[in-house]
């Protein structure tokens, strides 16, 4: 038996129309900061029993915009502006995952 050439043109697209690339999970926490709330975009979490460990950085625009924007924000931080920082669990209101769509 001999071995078939296949030529790509003949090997059907399923991809056609999506993007090829990494998800990175990203997350919003809401800090207490005495009486207001801080917003900090996350794009790593790690978590222990005390406290959670997240990567990412502060932001300043409204939870409503973070959450319909979060790529082109994400994206358009300098990274120089990322930072590893831990906060313990009585500091965090929570923790929404920005990836989850419901349908």
């Amino acid at each position: 038996m001999s071995d078939v050439v296949v030529s790509p043109a003949a090997i059907n697209d399923y991809s056609a129309g999506r993007v090829v690339g990494k998800t990175t999970p990203t997350y919003l926490v809401s800090l207490e900061d005495g009486k207001k709330v801080k917003l900090f975009i996350s794009t790593k979490f790690d978590e222990t029993n005390n406290y959670g460990k997240f990567v990412g950085f502060y932001s300043n625009a409204t939870e409503e915009k973070i959450v319909a924007n979060y790529n082109e924000i994400v994206a358009s931080t300098d990274k120089a502006s990322f930072i590893e920082i831990s906060f313990p669990w009585d500091k965090v209101i929570s923790v929404r995952s920005l990836l989850y769509k419901q349908k």
